[in-house]
């Protein structure tokens, strides 16, 4: 009896599931159209609202477009500054101030130093802070931007995720039902593909928003070259003060040099007197010996006659 009752209950299994199958294929067909169909009315009003906000404020715009649809913004920027560090540093606070953060800094300083930063900031503020990096950080060597609109994606993800966890309960519910040990594997094995697919589809969706939420600035900051740094700090002021000060720096030039020179040759001066000194006096005492005239002989008294000795 149990088996003819496990044999008649088989088929009902099975029947349950395939419909099961089949409201799980129809609610992802329902939602599916609902998805696209609200992409579809956010798309319209996306491109009526260009034409609203033509008395508008041209910096609006931008926003405005964020809030309506599901945009990606992404800007490459080429920076040359005298300091760097500064730079970066400046580059973080603007970044700090409207909520955004680093995603990643890379620096050197062989052989002049560079630094690439990777900033994410707000959607709703990316085009006034992408101005202000361009403005505030140095000469500013290219800027590349571009948008990329997820719109229709994210509302296709969104449903397939609806559509991934009603099929998931459904299938659980068939899991309370199971009377066989087969029926039972066979529905955890669905269960357990289906729990797959949706931490895949929540993982998507996690990713959209996140890029949809945050657009990125990747800043790439480099010093002058070495040339144009010696040809400015050769090109000074020109007029009477530029001649000033090239005099003044002549001039404390050639007293350098010369106090270097003097430097240089003290200590060979010093030795030579040592050595030189007790010599020249020593050569002075025999010339002064050669030079001291002979004894003179005494000369002859009144009566003494010459030749009488």
């Amino acid at each position: 009896m149990r088996l003819l009752a496990r044999t008649a209950q088989a088929p009902r299994l099975v029947i349950c599931a395939i419909l099961l199958l089949l409201s799980g294929a129809l609610l992802a067909a329902c939602s599916g159209t609902n998805g696209r169909n609200d992409s579809a009315a956010t798309n319209n009003r996306g491109a009526a609202a260009p034409g609203r906000a033509q008395g508008g404020a041209a910096s609006a715009a931008p926003q405005q477009a964020a809030k309506a649809r599901a945009v990606v913004f992404s800007a490459d920027l080429r920076i040359r500054t005298r300091d760097v560090n500064a730079s970066a540093s400046r580059a973080k606070q603007l970044v700090a101030a409207v909520g955004g953060y680093v995603d990643s800094e890379n620096g050197t300083t062989e052989p002049a130093p560079a630094e690439t930063l990777v900033l994410k900031i707000p959607s709703a503020k990316f085009a006034p802070t992408l101005d202000q990096l361009s403005s505030q950080l140095g000469t500013r060597l290219s800027l590349r931007q571009q948008a990329q609109d997820q719109t229709g994606d994210v509302a296709d993800t969104a449903s397939r995720v609806r559509s991934a966890q009603a099929t998931l309960a459904s299938f659980r519910k068939l899991l309370d039902r199971a009377g066989s040990v087969e029926d039972v594997m066979n529905v955890e094995q669905e269960i357990a593909r289906r729990e797959s697919d949706l931490e895949a589809l929540q993982s998507r969706q996690k990713n959209l928003d996140e890029s949809t939420s945050y657009g990125t600035v990747t800043i790439g900051m480099e010093a002058p070259p070495v040339a144009q740094v010696a040809k400015a700090k050769s090109s000074g002021p020109h007029g009477f003060v530029g001649g000033l000060k090239s005099g003044w720096r002549g001039l404390v030039a050639i007293v350098t040099a010369l106090l270097i020179v003097v430097g240089w040759l003290l200590p060979f001066v010093a030795g030579l007197a040592v050595v030189g000194v007790p010599a020249l006096l020593l050569t002075r005492r025999v010339r002064a010996r050669s030079t001291r005239p002979a004894a003179r002989p005494a000369p002859a008294g009144p009566g003494t006659r010459p030749g009488s000795e």
